[in-house]
């Protein structure tokens, strides 16, 4: 599938198949990942509950919060009462995003990967009411 791991990191090849994590957990959750970019990353996909989050460095918000190629970004959020909140460094990217879509619950959340890149700790975790 062009996926490799070694020391708590998921690395992907040029061509890679998505990697898919499938166990449903409703419609309000936190998440957390990291991911490294590489010169050749493009601009990975992330579909958290059907969402889609492009980590595209061209994207004038999101280049000011993230760190230069080659260093680890991590990214936070939950999704509550139909909003997205995401964080990148630790600052706001999405607050308070109204979400319209419904969510697909069959694949909670994919790393979509547009060209070599690391990825490491994601986690998923249902929200307590």
């Amino acid at each position: 599938t062009g996926w490799k791991s070694n020391d708590w990191v998921l690395s992907n090849d040029a061509g890679a198949a998505p990697l898919v994590g499938n166990e449903p957990i409703g419609d309000e959750f936190g998440f957390v990942f990291d991911v490294r970019l590489k010169e050749d990353s493009g601009a990975p996909l992330v579909q958290i509950g059907g969402l889609d989050l492009a980590i595209d460095r061209t994207d004038p918000t999101l280049k000011e919060l993230l760190e230069e190629t080659g260093k680890w970004n991590r990214f936070e959020g939950s999704l509550k009462a139909a909003r997205l909140t995401i964080s990148v460094n630790g600052k706001p990217w999405q607050t308070d995003l109204p979400i319209s879509v419904p969510l697909r619950t069959p694949s909670v959340w994919k790393f979509v990967p547009a060209g070599p890149t690391d990825w490491a700790n994601p986690y998923l975790r249902k929200l307590e009411d």
